[in-house]
C-alpha cells in the first residue's frame, strides 16, 4: 500500500516543461523594390517564422541568405518558403540575397 502512495505522488508530482510560445510570423514580399518589410523588431529570446514569397523575375533575390544563422535556402517565384528562427538574441541579424547587392532587410532583436 505504501508503495502504491509513493508511486502515486511520485507520478502527480511530476514536473512537465512548458510548451515554447509559437514563433512571430512575418509575411515578406521579396520584387524589384527588396524585401517588404526590410525591417522586423522581435523580442529577445523570441523566434521568428519569415514567409518569404518572390514575386518578380527582376531581381538577384533567387535565394534568402543569412549568413550569421548560415541559412541559405532558394526563392521560387511565387511560392512562399518559411524559415524560422529559434531563440534569438539581442543585436541585429542581416539577411538578403545571395550577391549581396539588393536592397537587404534586418531583424531587430531588442
Amino acid at each position: 500500500m505504501l508503495t502504491k502512495f509513493l508511486v502515486a505522488l511520485i507520478v502527480s508530482s511530476a514536473v512537465t516543461a512548458p510548451a515554447a510560445p509559437a514563433p512571430q510570423i512575418v509575411k515578406v514580399t521579396v520584387d524589384e523594390n527588396g524585401y517588404t518589410p526590410s525591417e522586423i523588431k522581435v523580442a529577445p529570446g523570441s523566434s521568428v517564422e519569415l514567409q518569404l514569397t518572390r514575386t518578380t523575375e527582376d531581381t538577384c533575390a533567387t535565394e534568402i541568405v543569412v549568413p550569421s544563422m548560415k541559412i541559405n535556402k532558394m526563392l521560387p517565384l511565387n511560392k512562399t518558403v518559411s524559415i524560422v528562427l529559434k531563440d534569438l538574441k539581442r543585436g541585429e541579424i542581416k539577411f538578403g540575397c545571395h550577391m549581396d547587392l539588393m536592397l537587404a532587410g534586418v531583424i531587430k532583436v531588442q
